[in-house]
């Protein structure tokens, strides 16, 4: 029998808001959709999950989610290291709301793109 040495866990809390976007140019075509954000969170493997907020209609030319989740990781220390060298992306994007998608939601169109590294969140 071979003894191991014993594995040491770290962890990693985050909390994320989305709040609001700023600066968006509201035109003719946009006014007819909802805008999301679409966010990606690495795990292991290479793998990452994709999130979206809830769909909304700008009102007054303001892009008001106020949404935030929570995210706790436990592993170990090269794990959660591996972690913190990754980003999460953050994606605006907009979606017709038209009956022309038969009843499915139409595919979505990219607006804006951001990435923060897990090593800058406080």
């Amino acid at each position: 029998m071979v003894a191991h040495p014993p594995q040491y866990l770290s962890s990693l809390s985050c909390e994320l808001r989305i709040i609001k976007a700023k600066n968006i140019e509201f035109n003719k075509s946009t006014s007819n959709g909802g805008f999301f954000v679409r966010y990606y969170l690495s795990t292991c493997n290479n793998k990452r999950i994709e999130l979206n907020t809830k769909e909304i209609s700008p009102s007054s030319g303001n892009l008001i989610w106020n949404e935030s989740f929570s995210l706790e990781c436990l592993g170990s220390e090269d794990s959660i290291s591996n972690l913190k060298q990754q980003n999460v992306v953050f994606e605006l994007r907009w979606r017709r709301t038209t009956p022309s998608c038969l009843g499915k939601k139409c595919k979505s169109q990219l607006l804006g793109k951001a990435e923060i590294s897990w090593e800058k969140c406080p």
